[in-house]
């Protein structure tokens, strides 16, 4: 049993020996492939960040250095979700248990930042000589914060747990260990076997109407689905609202391109695949503006044949 008989000398030595910072130790990282939880999904049930297989604990765990115990009444982990940048990220941690302002009885805490959660260490988590964190990683809807340009430019699709002690020098005053501070092993957005095999025809006629098809991989719904087709140069964007998936194969048609110009015979666009809100596929497709006219030409022949046809009747 630990007792802090001797609290107010290890308080003193802390204070003026900095070597007592000691380096969190994660004993088991988080999975390095994890699937994402909009906060919808988080509403039906928690899904916890978990360490790969075959390992335990099954969430993400770091040793409990004995001193902190003699140091402080009171010392708490923060662990916030950063970007591979080092910076904070856009999306959050949360745990359903948490309250939203610290109080002495509550084990869990969180205050203004989304992305942070402090976790209290027990008298049980010093006994057992490590701490396991409980945490969803709550995947945000993209908005004018949250771009596709802030997205791939911070590769929001990575990300990383950064532990750090807090510890209670007063009543109502707390200092960050800072040479406690560890970062987990980095974390990838995966959705399993989800993905696009292929797309054809890759080009068509500038008045759209092209038939295009997409063969998918992996178990997918058609309501879990977004599909846009866009132009950089102009900002041009169109959300295609009408397809057809049978089985593992998608059917749209091309939108008409919207700014034709006869100085450019061609103009290529990007068809974009969304699953759950994030990107698994984008392939190029080409606007041919003499496939206009061949349609027009060989659309006229048709014309003229069927009224040859309709004279002789």
């Amino acid at each position: 049993m630990l007792t802090r008989s001797f609290i107010c000398v290890s308080i003193l030595v802390f204070e003026y020996n900095a070597t007592y910072s000691k380096k969190i130790q994660i004993h088991c990282q988080p999975r390095s492939k994890f699937r994402p939880r909009t906060q919808n999904e988080s509403k039906l049930s928690s899904h916890y960040l978990r360490c790969e297989e075959q390992v335990k604990p099954e969430y993400p765990t770091i040793g409990i250095h004995q001193h902190w115990f003699f140091e402080s009444d009171v010392n708490l982990i923060e662990v916030a979700l950063m970007g591979v940048d080092h910076l904070p990220h856009l999306y959050k941690l949360d745990n359903k248990n948490s309250s939203d302002t610290y109080e002495d009885n509550a084990l869990i805490f969180k205050q203004n930042d989304p992305h942070v959660l402090y976790f209290r260490l027990t008298n049980e988590d010093f006994q057992n000589g490590y701490k396991t964190f409980l945490m969803e990683l709550i995947k945000s809807k993209q908005d004018e914060r949250i771009t596709k340009e802030i997205i791939r430019t911070r590769q929001l699709e990575q990300s990383m747990l950064r532990f750090t002690r807090i510890f209670q020098v007063g009543k109502g005053n707390f200092q960050r260990d800072e040479g406690s501070t560890e970062f987990s092993t980095i974390m990838t957005e995966a959705y399993g076997d989800v993905e696009v095999e292929h797309m054809d025809p890759q080009y068509g006629p500038m008045s759209g109407q092209k038939m295009v098809y997409i063969v998918l991989k992996g178990r997918i719904l058609k309501n879990d689905l977004h599909i846009e087709v866009s132009e950089p140069s102009t900002g041009w964007r169109y959300t295609v609202d009408s397809f057809t998936k049978n089985g593992s194969v998608l059917y749209f048609r091309m939108p008409a391109f919207p700014y034709p110009n006869p100085q450019y015979e061609t103009v290529k666009v990007y068809v974009t695949v969304c699953y759950k809100n994030d990107e698994i596929y984008q392939a190029p497709y080409l606007y041919i503006g003499t496939l206009d006219r061949m349609y027009f030409i060989r659309s006229n022949i048709e014309i003229r044949k069927k009224n040859m046809f309709d004279f002789f009747l």
